[in-house]
């Protein structure tokens, strides 16, 4: 339900939470204001409001890249409905500095302060995004403003819930990643196993691609900071680009292994080294670097390293080697994954669950489909195994075909 704000001089519009409501986007309603200097405290822009020069959300996205700026937000909220507690959730577990103030009838009424500047256990409720209890009685209205400055892609996607959809929501949410994790995992112990058993470092590059992949999605999307190192602050600020640059590191030494890529083409290789080695100094160098920086040139390289290994499966394909084919299949799936994580967290796509989830998407079925081929090529070592042991013990018998082996 749409009405007038008459905090910004009857210009923009104001959010109604009706008996219909349970769960609605907020950003449609947001103004935004840029700081470019990160100067400007609450009163301000309170003070100055309706002076000034607020914006609407372009494309209904609050996404602005990576950017120094602090970013100012403003929404009414106003309530028609008798559901008295409600939670304003921001829904990006990346933030620096998050401060939120809630404001009625002209009064402070609320002041929030988080981020991963604090400890997990500071916020306002133990969830790995940003939620933040509002109280609201019928007929009455607040008035919210929310400052954001952080180094990672600047994203604010609101939403105001209500206390029995935040429970169903959070419980799928959980069962959902507790699923996909588990799946990580089973895929890596299965093949370690294989890789004990026949000692190719395929397999082990495999098992490590497949776990540094989990480290980075549990960091990326918060759980690592509320279940593995709540206290460390310093370390949640490296986090995701260390673990991307580990990704990257055993993603490398895979394709080299998988593909034979040093025999295959040598300019590819050495390209694909560079990756590599790029990624094992920014593996222990990466801490120390500002995550302004390492997030960009991170975002450079895996999209230049997805698509140098995808030119590398096709060429590979091309010249026969059989596990290729689903090779490519899986890498491609794979780069529209990280794609969509990339262009989703820089507002270049809009916010739906394939652009959301993509990243999750693209690894599991990507994965799915290395580990099936690696399974097959151990099939076909077998049978390659098998047919020399009968040729051996008998070296004069007719053989209609050998296996194929690539």
């Amino acid at each position: 339900m749409l009405v007038l704000s008459r905090g910004l001089g009857n210009l923009y519009k104001k959010q109604v939470l009706t008996d219909a409501s349970a769960r609605e986007d907020v950003s449609q309603y947001l103004q935004f204001y840029e700081d470019k200097q990160g100067q400007l405290g609450f009163s301000d822009i309170y003070e100055d409001r309706l002076a000034i020069p607020w914006q609407g959300v372009p494309n209904g996205m609050p996404s602005f890249g990576y950017s120094r700026s602090a970013y100012w937000f403003y929404v009414e909220i106003g309530s028609q409905t008798d559901a008295y507690q409600w939670y304003l959730n921001v829904n990006n577990t990346q933030i620096r500095a998050l401060d939120l103030y809630v404001v009625e009838n002209g009064s402070i009424q609320k002041v929030y302060q988080a981020g991963d500047r604090f400890e997990f256990s500071g916020r306002p409720l133990t969830y790995r995004s940003f939620l933040f209890p509002l109280f609201l009685d019928k007929g009455h209205s607040l008035e919210v403003l929310i400052r954001v400055q952080t180094p990672y892609p600047l994203r604010v996607p609101i939403s105001l819930i209500e206390q029995v959809e935040l429970l169903q929501r959070s419980v799928q949410t959980e069962l959902a990643y507790g699923l996909f994790f588990g799946f990580l995992v089973v895929m890596a112990v299965y093949n370690f196993f294989i890789f004990l058993s026949t000692r190719e470092f395929g397999y082990l590059f495999y098992v490590l691609f497949t776990l540094s992949s989990a480290m980075f999605i549990s960091a990326e999307q918060g759980f690592a900071f509320q279940y593995l190192w709540p206290t460390s602050i310093y370390w949640q600020h490296q986090a995701v680009g260390v673990f991307a640059c580990v990704t990257m590191f055993f993603a490398g030494l895979f394709v080299i292994e998988f593909l034979r890529l040093k025999a295959l083409q040598r300019t590819l290789y050495y390209l694909v080294v560079a990756v590599v080695l790029y990624s094992a100094v920014m593996m222990f160098v990466g801490g120390f670097v500002d995550a302004y920086y390492l997030q960009q040139s991170n975002s450079i390289i895996v999209l230049f390293a997805s698509v140098l290994i995808l030119v590398a499966g096709l060429l590979a394909w091309r010249r026969g080697q059989k596990e290729a084919g689903y090779f490519v299949v899986a890498w491609f799936v794979y780069i529209v994954g990280v794609s969509g994580m990339l262009f989703y967290r820089l507002g270049l796509v809009p916010a739906v669950f394939v652009t959301e989830y993509s990243m999750e998407i693209g690894a599991a079925l990507e994965l799915s489909l290395l580990s099936f081929e690696l399974a097959e090529k151990l099939n076909r070592k077998r049978n390659l195994q098998s047919f020399a042991n009968q040729q051996a013990k008998h070296p004069g018998a007719n053989v209609l075909e050998e296996p194929a082996i690539a």
